[in-house]
């Protein structure tokens, strides 16, 4: 029997790159195909990043046989309708964040996928991180006290080919949509709990989006703050306060290092990886030859509770 997870990658996305190397560094996979819905652009990532098959059509890559697992990384809003095409094909499916916009479609998906006996994950690459782990730890140990408050800001500048659609907030665009489960479903891993209670305010400027979000949420006795800006530089990090100390995980979300700061003592903590994606893609390679329909640690209960949280946010913070 064939362990190995064959991907078929549903997008020529920037992160695209990335993620193939995240999957070339793991244990047990490849990608085997990648679509576009311009054959020639599928062609050219096929070759620079050297994968078999291209297609141009994204309904051509759910019909190879070759493939059993399809990466989504599409904009936000055509996630749903890939995610769900993907499942009635039957391969597992792993989706980039937010694996939707609406509770609803969330719960529509993970429940194909159950009823399918098929494996389907939000791609949450922040919580499988060497340097989450260690955070977590250290806080479950009250190595530096009980854990006060915690603050992450992250600073995306829009980028020229996602305009088309990161400025249309009918398409999951501006930086709450496209950047807040970062920060809620890394702490909510990282404490082992749900978000008790939130608030949170959007600024729009220019767009019709919202160019900086600002969320206030507390997990268990923890106070949390999330800025995420597309417009106003902010520091990228997340930095937590305790009885006894502060840390600092500079880029949260794909982090390699940790500052521990205690007692006028600081201390640098190397994490280096090749890539930030490999350790999410052995989790799933793990999970699926386990026979699993979720994952135990990116859960489909985090996943909808964070939509659900952003999707209220938004309803009450529209221009």
């Amino acid at each position: 029997m064939d362990t190995k997870l064959h991907f078929g990658i549903v997008s020529t996305a920037s992160i695209v790159p990335r993620f193939v190397k995240g999957v070339k560094a793991s244990a047990n996979s490849e990608v085997v195909a990648i679509a576009s819905r311009d054959l020639q652009k599928a062609q050219e990532y096929a070759k620079n990043l050297d994968i078999a098959k291209a297609y141009g059509s994204y309904e051509a890559l759910f019909q190879d046989q070759d493939i059993n697992i399809i990466y989504i990384a599409t904009p936000h809003f055509a996630h749903v309708t890939y995610a769900k095409a993907a499942l009635e094909a039957g391969k597992h499916v792993l989706c980039e964040k937010p694996i939707t916009l609406t509770t609803s479609d969330a719960k529509e998906l993970f429940a194909l996928a159950k009823k399918k006996g098929l494996f389907l994950m939000e791609a949450q690459k922040s919580v499988f991180l060497p340097t989450t782990n260690y955070v977590k730890t250290l806080i479950q140990q009250k190595r530096l006290g009980n854990l006060r408050h915690v603050k992450l800001s992250c600073f995306y500048p829009y980028m020229e080919n996602e305009k088309a659609w990161m400025l249309d907030p009918s398409k999951g665009g501006g930086s709450l949509y496209g950047s807040g489960s970062y920060a809620i479903e890394y702490m909510m891993y990282i404490l082992d709990a749900t978000v008790k209670s939130y608030k949170g305010e959007l600024t729009y400027t220019t767009y019709e989006v919202d160019d900086i979000s600002d969320l206030s949420f507390q997990i268990g006795e923890v106070d949390c703050r999330s800025i995420i800006s597309r417009t106003t530089k902010y520091p990228d990090e997340a930095r937590f306060t305790f009885d006894q100390g502060e840390v600092i995980v500079p880029y949260f979300w794909k982090a390699q290092e940790v500052i521990v700061s205690s007692n006028g003592k600081i201390e640098n903590y190397d994490f280096a990886s090749d890539s930030e994606f490999v350790y999410e893609v052995m989790h799933v390679e793990s999970c699926i030859n386990q026979g699993l329909t979720y994952s135990p640690i990116m859960t489909p209960e985090m996943s909808i509770s964070t939509v659900e949280m952003v999707e209220q946010v938004y309803k009450e913070n529209r221009k």
